[in-house]
């Protein structure tokens, strides 16, 4: 006779296997719901971009440009699910610890941009706006969606793109929402396409009944870090590489009228994983040129925090403030 079963015990590998599947069911639980959350936060869709048949192209052979194969520059897991490296990534990115996410951020990139037909697997994607034009409006914005720089949100969906641009038309703004470069392309890429986009306002305002002293920004997430960084760095200076051969939109004034950032990141500090995104990932994995990177961008956070007048205003103020 079983004396396990006599004195009503179970086998000790019973015991095992009901705790393993009790810790199972936990993380399912648990995890699905957080994961979904994390998805949904990052707000991405099964859609296309919306309107993108109304695109305008602002700027071909953009800085930043080449031939190249994207692929030989990332790090992709080529077996990696969609589902999944989606949760890995809105996980993963927002993070005051470092952790090495090249792989994970570079497999997301590739599953969900390059793959789902957003970019080009060679780097020559060409930056464009999404009009949302009212006739008798002379003030437009320009809204920059989030993504961590992984991505872009309007890859997809609408709340950071065409929602917002909707919006300001029924109060009689006109719109353009960007679509600029992002992971594989570096620092400054994302950012020479924000200031691209303003001088193609700028050089082209009589086309859409724009006054160009009424041109502003507003961004959302990473969107919101792209115009703190523009205006406090990039405005008004030449950040293009060396074969890069200017044109005349790129020496139209840069400089904006207002501008909004919702929810920026402001800080890589709380978000070190996004440095591959942005970065040399040989730079990114050494302490201390990590360090380095850190502290520039925590300069621009600081500014913002302590209240500072931006840079724009400043420039504003300069032109306009002998008069009042």
């Amino acid at each position: 006779m079983n004396t396990d079963r006599t004195n009503g015990k179970k086998h000790p590998v019973l015991k095992v296997v009901g705790i393993v599947s009790g810790i199972v069911f936990l993380l399912v639980l648990v995890g699905l719901p957080l994961a979904y959350r994390a998805v949904s936060a990052m707000g991405l869709g099964s859609g296309g971009v919306a309107d993108y048949d109304t695109r305008i192209v602002i700027w071909e052979n953009a800085a930043g440009s080449s031939s190249r194969s994207k692929l030989d520059d990332m790090n992709i897991n080529h077996n990696g699910n969609k589902a999944l490296s989606t949760i890995l990534f809105g996980t993963k990115i927002v993070n005051s610890n470092y952790q090495d996410a090249e792989r994970t951020v570079d497999t997301f990139t590739y599953l969900y941009e390059i793959k789902g037909g957003f970019e080009k697997e060679t780097y020559e994607d060409e930056p464009y706006l999404i009009p949302y034009v009212c006739e008798d409006s002379d003030a437009a914005v320009i809204i920059i969606p989030g993504g961590g720089f992984g991505y872009k949100s309007m890859d997809g969906t609408t709340g950071e793109g065409k929602d917002i641009a909707l919006t300001l038309n029924e109060n009689g703004i006109s719109a353009f929402v960007l679509h600029y470069r992002s992971n594989p392309y570096e620092y400054p890429v994302p950012y020479l396409d924000v200031q691209r986009a303003v001088r193609y306002l700028r050089f082209h305002c009589e086309d859409y009944h724009l006054d160009p002293e009424k041109i502003s920004l507003i961004g959302f997430s990473a969107g919101g870090n792209e115009i703190g960084t523009f205006i406090n760095v990039i405005q008004g200076k030449d950040f293009f590489p060396e074969e890069y051969v200017p044109d005349e939109i790129d020496s139209v004034d840069d400089s904006i009228s207002a501008a909004a950032m919702i929810y920026p990141a402001l800080s890589f500090r709380n978000n070190i994983p996004m440095l591959f995104c942005m970065f040399d990932d040989e730079d990114v994995r050494d302490e201390e040129k990590r360090e380095e990177l850190l502290k520039k961008n925590r300069s621009l956070a600081a500014y913002f925090l302590a209240g500072h007048p931006s840079v724009y205003r400043l420039r504003h103020k300069r032109r306009h403030g002998r008069n009042g």
